[in-house]
């Protein structure tokens, strides 16, 4: 099992929330994962540097567009993988992607392999 983060906005609600969220990567075997929740995007940078310093090397990102453009900018270039969990309003970028917005299916994908996740600047 590959180290994992998670960078959450705290006022995300889709689904059942970050519970779910929990729920759904213990299901997966992750059950301490390093946690960063922001309740503003602009902090979502520094949690994400943070994660990857720390040796993540898949980071799960929930929130919206703006979260999860932040933090892909934030690791680009460190090889932690990026698993986009959409949990916004809009969700261009997950939609233009075709990620799905099923916590569950996401999760799964982004567990199974570091490869199953994005690693942006490469």
């Amino acid at each position: 099992m590959p180290n994992v983060a998670v960078v959450a906005h705290s006022r995300k609600s889709f689904g059942g929330g970050l519970c779910e969220l929990r729920t759904v990567l213990a299901r997966e075997g992750v059950t301490d994962p390093l946690w960063y929740e922001v309740k503003k995007s602009r902090h979502a940078p520094a949690c994400a540097r943070r994660a990857a310093a720390q040796g993540a090397e898949v980071m799960f990102v929930w929130g919206g567009d703006g979260t999860v453009q932040r933090s892909i900018d934030a690791v680009a270039g460190t090889g932690t993988a990026v698993a986009i969990l959409p949990a916004g309003t809009a969700n261009l970028l997950a939609m233009n992607l075709q990620i799905p917005d099923d916590p569950p299916k996401r999760c799964g994908s982004g567990c199974a392999e570091t490869a199953a996740g994005w690693t942006p600047g490469r």
